[in-house]
């Protein structure tokens, strides 16, 4: 398309030319039959008062046309290296999306642990309380203990469930410490 409207503007320009002094001119600078004698007179072809104008046309548009295929050139390279630049950069873009997706699926991941983290905290904090209650309410001696279950068995009994009962609420506690 560019060499389309390069070609129209020269042929539009070598027919705006004027050259000054051009007029007509007698084509013929052989002499009259008339005037010759006998003996054939070879003429020369004759030239055109133009061709001085057309040659230097043809000088001029020939550099431009080479200035412009020149240009031509160095554009292609140019937009070529665009080009290249631009694979390289939708492919940079490509990758860094995967990676985006990557740690989008891993934060998922760890918003659910968090999610069941944080419920087994909630579970475990009112496991927490229901034994503290239970604890509580444990008489602070031996010798109460054993005279509210009645004998001694029962007493071992109980004392040994609070110490199981004890041993969790310290286990619980430290994970909800370190959570």
């Amino acid at each position: 398309m560019k060499r389309l409207a390069v070609a129209a503007g020269l042929v539009g320009a070598l027919l705006a030319i004027h050259v000054p002094g051009a007029g007509a001119t007698d084509p013929s600078p052989c002499p009259t039959p008339g005037t010759s004698s006998g003996s054939r007179v070879s003429c020369p072809a004759p030239t055109d008062p133009n061709q001085a104008a057309y040659d230097q046309l043809k000088t001029r548009l020939g550099g431009d046309v080479a200035r412009a295929l020149t240009a031509q050139q160095r554009l292609r390279r140019t937009l070529d290296q665009f080009a290249g630049i631009e694979q390289s950069l939708t492919a940079e873009v490509a990758q860094e999306e995967a990676t985006i997706a990557r740690l989008e699926q891993q934060i998922a991941k760890l918003d659910a642990e968090i999610a069941d983290t944080q419920e087994r905290i909630e579970v475990e904090k009112k496991e927490l309380a229901v034994m503290s209650r239970a604890i509580y309410r444990e008489p602070d001696s031996f010798w109460l203990l054993i005279a509210r279950t009645g004998n001694l068995h029962d007493a071992l009994i109980a004392t040994a469930d609070a110490v199981v009962a004890g041993q969790r609420a310290h286990a619980l506690q430290d994970m909800s410490a370190r959570a």
